[in-house]
């Protein structure tokens, strides 16, 4: 029995970000959706037998934004399935503005364990900046809330490089990681897209983003923060309190299996990855119609899947890959990075430095 995960797209957003290149749409959400995934999940179990999946995670979008019981029937066949002793972890994504005490203890009641919180930034200033709709208060109100409704492993999100950032941004930040109860936090380097509408305004001159070297520095302060508070960096872009790794994601980072459901979702069954349609519409025609929503899949060969573990085993700082994944041909490229100190060797494992994590898309191109 393999062990993988669950993920569940939810693709409405009451505004889409500036920054954002997730599929999602500006809509109501379609309440009949969650039934046509449901329809979709039970296909995929059907076909699955031998698959054992220990987590799940609704991402977005802003699943927060639909009514938490349409989430039940979903969740009741998740936990059905589960076979495993261990306790799944089932995780929601949620923006700060569409959560209330309410919600979340309906949340904690159904099952749901885990919550990340998209709060981006604590400074105000930037919010509105960006397009974001809530404000430092309601952050803080979310996460408060999400502990008295009692949830013990709560994760945000926080970007660096955002217009209107300065170094009393990241005081912000600090102070406020530093008080609320944060069992996880996902950091990430601002990375426009070509589609982005924040790039367009850029180059319009009507946004403007804080250096290059200033964010890269506010960035290398953030991370020496919490390594001197303790935060276990064990990822490239996510650090965590021990025992806090996000399991679902770890599934994506040790090349396990895991299903894709919804719009656009991705999927992995071995050897076939899959992505289905990113048009609600043809969603809905398509699974209505007993058929599957995939429009695209790719068989990964030996060869590919040896790529991909390089590539995302060396984003676990803490475990790296082994020597021997790399080729001969390539081990003077390893070499080259552990002499400028961004690689390092400890027995036989190759693991990225706390320098090298900054350069990881450079080094790892080099290795693959």
């Amino acid at each position: 029995m393999s062990l993988g995960g669950v993920y569940l797209h939810v693709p409405f957003c009451k505004k889409k970000c500036s920054y954002c290149d997730f599929v999602s749409y500006e809509k109501k959400p379609n309440e009949n959706y969650l039934n046509l995934v449901f329809q979709e999940y039970q296909v995929y179990l059907s076909e699955n037998k031998d698959l054992i999946f220990d987590t799940l995670f609704i991402g977005g979008g802003t699943p927060s934004l639909l009514d938490p019981s349409s989430f039940r029937p979903l969740l009741e066949l998740f936990l059905s399935e589960l076979s495993c002793p261990n306790m799944p972890e089932i995780s929601i994504e949620a923006n700060p503005e569409s959560l209330s005490l309410l919600k979340l203890q309906e949340y904690a009641n159904m099952g749901i364990n885990r919550i990340s919180i998209g709060v981006q930034s604590f400074d105000t200033e930037v919010l509105k900046s960006t397009g974001r709709i809530h404000d430092q208060k309601q952050a803080i109100l979310a996460v408060e809330n999400a502990y008295k409704a009692g949830f013990r492993n709560i994760s945000i999100d926080l970007i660096s490089g955002l217009p209107g950032e300065n170094l009393q941004t990241w005081r912000i930040n600090q102070k406020m990681v530093n008080q609320l109860p944060l069992t996880h936090l996902s950091c990430y380097l601002l990375d426009l897209s070509a589609k982005s509408p924040m790039l367009v305004s850029i180059e319009k001159g009507t946004v403007k983003l804080p250096d290059e070297l200033s964010s890269l520095s506010f960035y290398e302060e953030w991370m020496q923060y919490l390594h001197n508070s303790r935060w276990k960096h064990y990822e490239i872009s996510n650090f965590c309190r021990p025992g806090f790794e996000c399991k679902h994601n770890m599934h994506y980072w040790k090349g396990d299996p895991y299903l894709g459901l919804g719009v656009a979702a991705i999927g992995y069954i071995p050897p076939w990855r899959t992505k289905n349609t990113i048009q609600l519409g043809r969603y809905q025609k398509l699974i209505s119609s007993g058929k599957k929503a995939t429009i695209w899949k790719e068989r990964i060969t030996k060869k590919r899947k040896v790529k991909e573990k390089i590539m995302l085993g060396l984003r676990l700082l803490s475990e790296g890959i082994c020597l021997t994944d790399i080729e001969v041909s390539n081990q003077d490229k390893v070499m080259f990075w552990v002499d400028k100190g961004f690689l390092e060797i400890k027995d036989t494992r190759l693991l990225l430095s706390p320098k090298g994590a900054l350069y990881s898309n450079q080094i790892i191109v080099s290795l693959i």
